[in-house]
């Protein structure tokens, strides 16, 4: 059973995922996935998106998509139709 501290830390993780796609800050980007991030979980807002799904929205993220695929993204569950891919 995982305890109160990983839930909270996990918390800050998934935060700092989305706030650096955001940014587009790719090297903040993996040391939130190492401190426990997940690619395939849906935040909380209206729109309940991945940060994967967040990443394949913009322009330009090629290598953020690349390193959620090998972080296990599920792009199989991916829910975006049409995708033009930028770098």
């Amino acid at each position: 059973m995982r305890d109160h501290s990983y839930f909270i830390s996990h918390t800050i993780a998934q935060n700092d995922l989305r706030i650096t796609i955001n940014l587009k800050n790719h090297e903040e980007f993996v040391l939130a996935l190492g401190r426990g991030a997940n690619v395939n979980e849906r935040d909380r807002t209206e729109e309940q998106s991945s940060g994967f799904e967040m990443c394949l929205k913009q322009t330009g993220m090629a290598i953020f998509i690349r390193t959620c695929l090998e972080h296990g993204a599920h792009a199989a569950s991916v829910r975006i139709v049409c995708l033009y891919i930028r770098t």
